[in-house]
């Protein structure tokens, strides 16, 4: 990026130091960057500055200092103060794009010198060299005759040679002297100038300074900030020899369709030409590969290339005086394709009559040349289903088409046998993969299907349809009495008891060694059965009852594993929501003496081992008469409640049987001989106990990969909800909304249910590289900071003090430097930042008056600060260009109309200058060439700026007709045509003017030239020579160059290309006096950019072009 560069002072003498250049030798390249950002900051070693109070004046190199006055930014205004500055390309505290310059006064300043020292360590003379750098405008000036910067030349740093006109930079007056909030407002640019007539030999010296000055007189006054940067030195020496030939090295980041080219650098080399070829003899090229030009870099991403295949390729070094050798050459081959196939999903589970079942398979990097084959197979094992389950399933043959993503299925049947059995497990696998260069079996190769015996509707073909209530309750009681019981503890291993109903009832279907707790959800080993507990549901003390003789103690319905803490944890606590997480008990909360919350997944499942147990025992033949409560009771022991109805109705709601507590009723059943009739018919529970008001929370992620949420479900009605958003990695968590409303910033959102809701957890991906700004205040007590945290690169931070009451603001300060004096310090941030606010005890009789612009870019304020009671106060409003002052307000309402308001204080206050736009007004482009014969163009009106903008626009000229956009408002476009000019140049003008506007009114010129000659412009004489943009630009394959002579002189006008090679000479002769047309047409030439330059007597100037094929 280009800089403004303002030549900079250095408070303290150094010692002397070079850079050291040679004949043949490297670039020398100074972007000063390095500087940082403080306002004294150290130049570069070999470069120093001073200024002067003489215009047009150098001093001595060896007196010079080495480091700045100032820093300066964006917006600088008519009040910037003179001398040297560390300028930043946008925020003059943070921006890292630096340079150096200078600002005069109309006493101070009056020229401003940049040095360099550079010393041949070579043992060949140097005669000359080629040098490039950038000369901008930071401010505006409105001195008459402008400023310029004159690069001169010196063996010994005292006596100084002027460089000639072709490093002389010279910059028009302007309207004003305001800066702007984007720069460089103009820039002239020295591109590879030859600086010849030098005679330095070996160990000889070369000094360079650049002054700095008013064009001409001796008024520095409304002065324009200029400045150098982006200096490169190359050629040196004027070797006229083509670079050695690039060394290429193995290529990296190689894929399948792509790798990238490297090669080692060449001396003087600036550009290398790229060949890329199947054949190492370079028979034959890749297309668009043969003589790349890939500019000035050390290596190339090489893509769209085939898989699998070898490719060669070779370099070649260029400068402006040839192209070497071709390099050796490097052979690389693309990385061969490699395609997967698995399952979408590990298991999954079913019940016999779910009729036909589908499995999706997915392929990765699939050929896009062969279909891609695989077989599914079914794996027998003794232990678990047969083949006969999935209908005699025989294996299958699975194709994904050539380049296909999509996934494929797998269907078949599920056979229902008719038998209520513990359930099955079918194993399906992925085998003999084929396609492409290589297919694979991915991970998920093997695919479990668990197969439950469903609801055995005979079971219940006793209960009549239509019960409910106690008839109902009664039914299902006589159905299911009388079952098998079995000891708690046989010692005989080969006998029933609790421990083998509950290890085959509640195994983990991804291990068949492990069992599931009721609690956790954790896989706990069956062996040793001391990892475990027999956890009663219904608490042996809510009973009363024991399991030393079988019944209600032994019944498998409601006996479930446990680990043996989260099991100590739950002792005989009543089941309903709320309270704190149990350690390893997988979401599950107990209110301490009260109740416990089962994790969601078992809700249901609690519930209706409840219900049963008060269905099943109803204090019939020495039964505890077991009953269900709406309430906690208050001493659990020795009575048979159990609470509370109403939570455990709305479980069974929120959560219906799944595949697992199916498969396990069967497996109770089938030693038991009864089944738990509310896993079969869930709906039986409202019918027996009632129906709860219930509500149902569901939660979803967005994006779904931000992270998870939990505490949704199903709740009583005034039931306290929590719901958490976890964040995966990488991400952050946003707010929880509703309908799209905002509802909670709060990753833990708490509220009372009363309806149906549900609930979206926003999260934002945090930026791979962030920086944290912490802040400070000193002294703590004066005053709070805001603006903190973290924030992605490059990010606008706006960090904000405010004093406490009997203090002030002083300044921000970071490492003890000060970095703004402004309380509301904003900056663009590129790295970690430790901000202090300082501020300072006001004194009990002052007031502080506070002051801002309101747009902010609308102007600037001054006179606020701090003031003794009763103090006369003005404050000041300055617009900035394109804006004009309103009012001055405090909280809203108007105290003044007057841009600098007066008054006494006697309190603090709060002010803002209100600004609003002026319109501006712009039409492009500047002018139009049109061709000899008659046609039709246009132009383009736009109000840059704001507000309201009226238009017209007229011509005096004959030949020109405005057709369509007499008039408008703020922005449109000028339709007009013009007559053939019968072989005779010419120029027309269309005015156009806006009322009130900025830069209104604008005069666009029509020319009108021969098509294939140097053409006057009718009697137009011109001031000053000239040499205009050429247009259009971008342009394909022509475009038409216009120049100004005041004089007769012998005029040349060449093209160049961006080596510095001339292409054409456009014109080469004397002419009068006069504006002069030339087309260009640039068909035998490729796409670039091109250089034009015009040279007349003294006068030297170039510009840059852009041909676009």
């Amino acid at each position: 990026m280009k800089k403004i560069l303002l030549f900079l002072l250095i408070p303290f003498i150094i010692s002397s130091a070079q850079i050291s250049i040679s004949a043949g030798g490297g670039n020398i390249i100074e972007n000063f960057n390095g500087m940082g950002t403080s306002a004294t900051a150290t130049l570069p070693v070999n470069w120093r500055v001073d200024k002067n109070t003489t215009v047009r004046t150098l001093g001595n190199y060896s007196s010079a200092l080495n480091s700045t006055e100032r820093r300066g930014g964006i917006n600088e205004n008519s009040s910037m103060a003179n001398g040297i500055y560390n300028f930043g390309l946008g925020d003059a505290a943070s921006a890292t794009d630096r340079a150096v310059g200078g600002q005069s006064s109309s006493t101070s300043s009056k020229s401003v010198n940049l040095y360099a020292y550079f010393k041949n360590v070579g043992t060949s003379t140097i005669s000359q060299l080629d040098l490039s750098y950038d000369i901008m405008r930071f401010r505006n000036g409105s001195n008459p005759v402008g400023f310029s910067v004159q690069l001169y030349y010196s063996n010994d740093g005292a006596t100084w040679t002027s460089a000639g006109q072709s490093f002389l930079s010279s910059f028009s007056p302007n309207a004003d002297n305001n800066g702007a909030s984007i720069v460089p407002m103009e820039a002239k640019n020295i591109l590879n100038q030859t600086l010849n007539g030098l005679t330095i030999p070996q160990n000889g010296s070369l000094y360079l300074a650049w002054n700095y000055s008013v064009t001409s007189g001796s008024t520095t006054s409304n002065a324009q900030a200029l400045g150098i940067d982006n200096f490169v030195m190359n050629n040196i020496g004027g070797s006229s020899t083509a670079p050695a030939a690039a060394a290429a090295v193995a290529a990296t980041s190689i894929t399948q369709t792509g790798f990238m080219a490297n090669w080692n650098s060449s001396s003087g080399a600036t550009g290398y030409f790229l060949d890329v070829s199947t054949s190492s003899s370079f028979s034959s090229y890749l297309s668009g590969y043969e003589n790349k030009n890939v500019g000035n870099v050390l290596n190339f991403n090489v893509t769209n290339l085939n898989i699998n295949t070898t490719y060669y390729y070779r370099v070649r070094a260029s400068n402006s005086f040839g192209t070497s050798v071709n390099s050796n050459t490097i052979s690389v081959s693309t990385l061969a394709q490699i395609t997967f196939v698995q399952f979408k999903g590990i298991s999954d589970a079913v019940i016999k009559s779910a009729g036909t079942y589908t499995i999706d398979l997915s392929i990765t990097d699939p050929s896009i040349t062969t279909a891609t084959t695989c077989a599914v197979t079914f794996i027998a094992d003794s232990s678990t289903a047969t083949a006969s389950y999935l209908n005699d399933f025989s294996t299958q043959t699975v194709t994904f088409p050539a380049g296909s993503s999509a996934n494929q299925q797998v269907v078949f049947t599920i056979k229902d046998n008719g038998v209520v059995e513990p359930a099955k497990k079918a194993f399906l696998q992925i085998q003999n993969v084929s396609g492409g260069s290589a297919a694979l079996a991915g991970t998920i190769s093997k695919f479990k299907l668990s197969i439950t015996s469903g609801v055995n509707n005979a079971y219940y073909a006793g209960i009549p349809s239509g019960l409910a209530g106690a008839a109902l309750k009664t039914a299902l009681y006589n159905l299911i009495k009388g079952h098998t019981k079995y000891p708690y503890t046989d010692s005989n291993p080969t006998k029933t008891d609790v421990w083998k109903m509950l290890r085959a009832a509640d195994e983990d279907p991804k291990n068949p060694d492990n069992v599931i707790g009721i609690y956790s959800g954790l896989s706990i080993g069956k062996d040793p059965q001391t990892y475990w507990n027999r956890e009663h549901v219904w608490s042996k003390s809510h009973g009363p009852f024991s399991e030393t003789v079988p019944g209600a103690g032994t019944d498998g319905h409601h006996l479930r594993p446990e680990n043996p803490t989260v099991n100590s944890t739950k002792s005989n606590l009543d089941f309903d929501n709320g309270g704190i997480l149990v350690p390893n008990g997988g979401g599950s909360k107990y209110i301490v003496g009260t109740s416990w919350e089962a994790r969601d997944e078992v809700k249901g499942d609690i519930a209706r081992m409840i219900f049963y147990m008060a269905t099943r025992y109803q204090g019939e033949s020495g039964e505890p008469n077991l009953q269900v409560v709406d309430y906690i009771p208050s001493s659990p022991n020795n009575q048979p409640l159990y609470g509370k109805l109403s939570t455990l109705l709305a479980w069974n709601h929120q959560d219906p049987p799944d595949a697992f507590e199916m498969n396990r009723n069967n497996t109770i059943a089938f030693y038991q001989g009864n089944r738990n009739p509310y896993i079969d018919h869930p709906e039986w529970v409202s019918s027996v106990f009632g129906s709860a008001t219930t509500f149902t929370v569901g939660t979803s992620s967005n994006p779904s990969i931000g992270g998870s949420t939990s505490g949704g479900g199903t709740f009583n009605s005034g039931a306290s909800v929590t719901l958490t958003a976890t964040p995966n990695p990488g991400y952050t968590f946003t707010s929880w909304t509703e309908g799209g409303i905002l509802v909670s910033t709060s990753s833990s959102y708490n509220f009372t249910i009363s309806t149906n809701r549900s609930l979206v957890a926003n999260f934002t991906a945090i930026p791979p590289t962030q920086y944290s700004v912490t802040l400070s205040s000193i002294p703590a007590i004066g005053g709070t900071t805001s603006g903190g945290g973290t924030f992605n690169s490059g990010a606008s931070v706006t960090v904000t003090a405010t004093p406490n009451s009997g203090y002030t603001f002083t300044n921000w300060t970071e490492g003890g430097t000060q970095v703004s004096t402004s309380s509301s310090y904003n900056f663009s941030i590129s790295g970690n930042r430790t901000l202090v606010a300082n501020f300072a005890a006001i004194p009990p009789t002052q007031f502080s008056v506070s002051l801002s612009s309101i747009p902010a870019a609308g102007g600037i304020t001054g006179g606020g600060g701090t003031f003794n009671s009763g103090a006369s106060v003005t404050v000041t409003a300055t617009p900035n260009s394109g804006y004009t002052f309103t009012n001055w307000t405090e909280g809203g309402t108007q105290v003044s109309i007057s841009s600098s308001y007066n008054f006494s204080i006697s309190g603090n206050r709060t002010l803002a200058a209100n600004f609003s736009l002026i319109p501006s007004l712009s039409v492009a482009p500047d002018f139009e060439a049109v061709t000899s014969s008659g046609g039709t163009k246009f132009f383009t009106v736009t109000n840059s700026t704001g507000g309201t903008m009226n238009w017209i626009a007229s011509s005096t000229d004959n030949w020109i007709t405005i057709t369509n956009g007499n008039s408008g408002i703020n922005n449109g476009i000028i339709n007009f045509s013009y007559l053939s000019n019968n072989g005779n140049a010419r120029v027309g003008t269309i005015t156009v003017t806006a009322a009130g506007a900025l830069a209104s009114p604008k005069t666009v010129e029509v020319r009108q030239a021969l098509a294939t000659t140097v053409e006057p412009f009718g009697s137009v004489i011109p001031t000053k020579y000239g040499l205009n943009q050429n247009f259009p630009n971008p342009f394909n394959p022509s475009t038409v160059i216009t120049f100004s002579i005041p004089k007769e002189s012998f005029v040349t006008l060449k093209i160049f290309n961006l080596l510095g090679k001339e292409e054409k000479t456009l014109v080469n002769q004397f002419k009068p006096t006069g504006i002069y047309s030339v087309s260009f047409d640039a068909s035998n030439l490729n796409s670039g950019i091109y250089f034009y330059q015009l040279q007349a007597d003294n006068y030297f100037q170039v510009r840059k072009m852009l041909l676009l094929k």
